[in-house]
């Protein structure tokens, strides 16, 4: 599927990927008790194989004229470089993700003070971010 989890965030992170995109939930598959061997087995949602397979048409055109204007938006502000490639860096990490406090500090490693002021920067004056309901208190998305 070319998916790799090398950043420990384990099989949590990937409960809660798959219940947000509406994918079937993950299960453990099991071997003969002298295998000494676990598998976790993702089901594969059908609308991915749906693309994979070429039945369904991409949407790969707008999602990248979508990234195009988001990164312009940032590179277009009266923001220093540092802030503009520090805002670039959060979208690129975390474009389809849902965000707050929290996932800017494990991105750029700041402080939560310094990520609160990244989240008013992309809500309040360049509006590329909104809230989400029914995900708790200051969680985001950028703008599709």
């Amino acid at each position: 599927m070319g998916i790799i989890e090398s950043f420990g965030t384990g099989i949590g992170e990937a409960k809660r990927a798959l219940e947000e995109n509406g994918s079937p939930t993950l299960y453990y598959k099991t071997f003969d008790i002298t295998d000494n061997v676990t598998s976790v087995v993702i089901p594969v949602n059908e609308e991915y194989m749906e693309i994979k397979d070429d039945t369904k048409p991409k949407k790969k055109i707008g999602i990248e004229s979508e990234t195009q204007e988001i990164k312009q938006i940032i590179l277009n502000s009266n923001y220093s470089s540092s802030t503009k490639r520090k805002l670039i860096q959060i979208f690129e990490q975390l474009g389809t993700e849902i965000l707050g406090n929290s996932k800017i500090v494990e991105v750029l490693g700041c402080s939560e003070t310094t990520a609160t002021s990244y989240i008013k920067k992309m809500r309040d004056e360049l509006h590329i971010i909104h809230a989400v309901e029914g995900s708790g208190k200051g969680k985001y998305v950028f703008r599709q």
